[in-house]
């Protein structure tokens, strides 16, 4: 007569979560590392997405048209990825990929080598750019009447 457990493959379920192993990957630093290589990823993707919503601020401030605030990010999105994307197979893309928004997010593979520090430069000089001519755009309208 063969003993099973009632839930079946339970043995095998506790072996691959037990807290030993847990509290020895956190021990070893190894979940550290991981962590701070997603950070280091979410951090690029927050800037892109950043750098979109500064170029539609730009564009919605200065121009005061909605439409074109958001069709035109959105196009140039489209368009940067596109770009970003076949650069290793197109030469005429793969000399504009430098300044595309997308190879200053994943170029550097932030996965695996953490925070690509000049990407980041990068991003937040493109930002800073683009809300000032946000600001400037506003300040030239009559928002008064």
């Amino acid at each position: 007569m063969v003993m099973t457990s009632p839930v079946p493959f339970a043995s095998s379920r506790r072996s691959r979560s037990s807290p030993v192993r847990r509290q020895s990957a956190a021990r070893s630093g190894g979940s550290c590392v991981v962590s701070h290589k997603v950070a280091a990823a979410m951090l690029h993707l927050a800037l892109l997405g950043v750098v979109f919503g500064a170029l539609a601020l730009a564009l919605s401030a200065s121009t005061g048209r909605t439409g074109l605030s958001r069709g035109i990010p959105a196009v140039l999105a489209v368009l940067a990825y596109i770009v970003n994307a076949l650069a290793p197979l197109v030469d005429v893309f793969d000399r504009i990929r430098q300044v595309s928004p997308f190879f200053q997010y994943i170029g550097h593979d932030p996965l695996r080598q953490g925070t690509a520090w000049d990407s980041v430069l990068v991003s937040v000089l493109t930002i800073a750019v683009l809300v000032a001519l946000a600001v400037a755009g506003f300040r030239r309208r009559d928002v008064a009447g």
